[in-house]
């Protein structure tokens, strides 16, 4: 097997599926799956999921961290490495080896997503995977992940004068922007998915690149989505782009930053982000029925999602016409329910003021038997 990098980054859940689980390299809030369970997270976990392509098209992810799968690369370095005045297009090609099997495959040449002469032959475990007639000026490169739980990344770049170290080693982002080391811990304090994204670069040598990804497309550097560093400490932030259909705001986006130094050796670093199944946007929403009995039963729910909840324990207030206000908490569930009142003790309004863990919602109305609240 090609030799590889020592790559350890910290986990993020399998995006998020059914609660909000962040991850951090350093110490950020990691939610529980219940999403308002919140505690600060020390320690460095043992993945990242790592994305190359659209995930919903064709692309890549992996959550279970990085290892050999890939050997036998031809040619070993790039051509034109041995000969600068090689101009011919080129042929390149790889084993691809495992006992869990080929999950997907995803070629790239410079940072953008091809399947133009590409193929692979073999299996079920062992496969030579290709790319035909590529210009040698190009870096190309092939992200490979496993059948394991939560996948298993393996990456190869061949490239204008690429050696062997860089291509199993490094990590090609763009035609501007790549890597001829390892990965290194370089990006902390990761903000939450939203409109928009941050996260803070830092590392003993200046930032030499960075590329923000969305749905494995690269974006621009008139939107800001690529551009060189400044310093060795800087925060990076991208926003979505603002000239799309209303829609497209509430599809599942991926998102993800790259970001490579400036040692001669240059190592590089990502965090992705993927919009969570509970709790976007942030906040938490009441919602209420009154029963035939007078009975006030509802829920708090991150955003107002019934499917989500945000937990046990939370204060609920309902203050009727007559009778005063009244107070209880809410169940595992986030439901809560308040006995039954007679018809004069309505209107009634139920309010949450918020709490240690949760933000306040806004006050909802129920106007009598029978009625939703909102």
């Amino acid at each position: 097997m090609i030799p590889k990098r020592s790559f350890i980054l910290p986990a993020i859940s399998a995006l998020a599926v059914g609660g909000v689980l962040w991850a951090a390299h350093g110490t950020v809030p990691l939610a529980t799956n219940t999403h308002h369970s919140v505690k600060p997270l020390n320690v460095k976990l043992a993945a990242d999921p790592v994305t190359v392509g659209d995930p919903s098209n064709g692309g890549c992810t992996a959550s279970a961290g990085n290892k050999g799968l890939l050997s036998k690369p031809m040619p070993v370095t790039d051509p034109k490495a041995n000969d600068p005045s090689v101009t011919a297009s080129q042929n390149y090609s790889i084993t691809f080896n495992d006992g869990s099997g080929l999950l997907c495959a995803v070629w790239q040449v410079d940072g953008s997503t091809t399947t133009s002469g590409v193929s692979q032959s073999g299996g079920p475990k062992t496969y030579t995977l290709s790319i035909a007639n590529v210009d040698p000026s190009k870096t190309v490169m092939l992200f490979v992940v496993d059948k394991e739980t939560g996948g298993k990344w393996d990456s190869y770049a061949w490239g204008p004068n690429t050696n062997s170290a860089a291509a199993a080693n490094g990590m090609t982002f763009t035609s501007n922007c790549g890597s001829t080391a390892g990965q290194k811990n370089m990006l902390f304090n990761p903000s939450g998915y939203g409109a928009q994204f941050s996260a803070t670069y830092s590392d003993a040598t200046k930032l030499q690149c960075f590329v923000w990804f969305v749905d494995g497309v690269a974006q621009p550097q008139s939107a800001g989505g690529q551009g060189t560093g400044t310093s060795n400490h800087q925060t990076l932030t991208f926003q979505l782009p603002n000239n799309q259909p209303s829609d497209y705001y509430d599809q599942p986006h991926t998102i993800m930053l790259a970001v490579v130094n400036s040692e001669a050796k240059s190592h590089w670093d990502t965090y992705t982000w993927t919009k969570p199944t509970c709790g976007y946007p942030p906040g938490t929403k009441l919602s209420g029925h009154v029963s035939n009995k007078g009975e006030i039963i509802g829920n708090l729910a991150p955003s107002g999602d019934p499917n989500c909840s945000d937990g046990k324990g939370h204060k609920i207030t309902a203050t009727f016409s007559k009778g005063g206000p009244q107070t209880v908490t809410t169940d595992p569930m986030g439901n809560f329910k308040f006995g039954g009142h007679p018809p004069d003790a309505f209107p009634a309004s139920v309010s949450f003021a918020g709490d240690a863990t949760e933000p306040g919602a806004a006050t909802i109305g129920c106007s009598g038997y029978g009625a939703d609240c909102g």
